[in-house]
């Protein structure tokens, strides 16, 4: 085997900065609809049991009251009786003790009508009647009141309409607090967001001798939130002769 000519000496490393999220347009058109709730919500509901108690009124209210002085008359009533002819009899005791019990014989002639009438006189008057001084009490027990509410559904139009697009550079309140980087799928020994030269090439894919591999190489940088990322990803390859001279 031949003499090396040549040692390769590389340099893999990234610089890289976390800015927040960028967009650059918001809001969309849309078109209105009528929209249903769910169907679900309905059912027996109670209220609280407390509240029950025994309730007085004020002990205030009692005395002597009267009617009003008004109402007195004269009433007179009117009556017709028949009677036999020659039967009326008016029965009277004695006056003093020198008469006797005797009776008055009436002759009432023709149909045997007798026609008459009694006044009550009733003088303006009213009436007292003592209200003591007294509670009322009412007792409410404890209890609860049911509502019954059936399922149902509540409908909200939302009318046609539209959302106009406002362009623009628009940046989110908050960055992430953290990137992981991967070389080749091999995570990198770094947290935080901001690096200068981030050593690569511990974590780069190799052959069994060390070497790295021919081909494709992938970094990737993934932040625990949405942003954005400014990277610099640094190679450099050193060729030094064995036989001398520069290249």
């Amino acid at each position: 085997m031949g003499a090396t000519l040549l040692t390769i000496e590389e340099e893999l490393a990234i610089k890289k900065r976390m800015r927040k999220f960028r967009g650059y347009s918001k809001a969309t058109a849309g078109g209105g609809s009528i929209v249903k709730s769910t169907g679900g919500g309905g059912g027996t509901v109670k209220s609280t049991s407390s509240g029950g108690a025994s309730t007085q009124t004020s002990s205030s209210g009692g005395g002597t009251s009267k009617s009003t002085e008004s109402g007195g008359s004269t009433t007179v009533t009117s009556t017709t009786k028949i009677f036999p002819k020659e039967v009326l009899q008016i029965s009277s005791g004695p006056s003093s003790d020198s008469q006797s019990e005797h009776t008055h014989l009436v002759n009432i002639s023709g149909d045997g009508r007798f026609d008459h009438a009694h006044s009550v006189s009733v003088p303006a008057h009213s009436h007292s009647f003592n209200v003591p001084n007294h509670v009322h009490s009412v007792s409410i027990p404890a209890h609860t009141h049911d509502i019954d509410l059936p399922n149902h559904t509540h409908e909200i139009e939302l009318p046609n309409h539209v959302h106009e697009i406002i362009h623009g550079i628009f940046l989110l309140e908050d960055k992430p607090t953290d990137v992981e980087i991967r070389v080749d799928g091999n995570l990198v020994n770094f947290s935080g967001t901001n690096g200068d030269r981030i050593n690569l090439i511990d974590y780069i894919e190799k052959d069994s001798n060390g070497k790295i591999t021919r081909g494709k190489h992938e970094v990737t940088l993934l932040p625990n939130e949405r942003g954005r990322i400014e990277a610099q990803l640094i190679t450099r390859l050193f060729i030094r002769s064995h036989i001398g001279g520069n290249y």
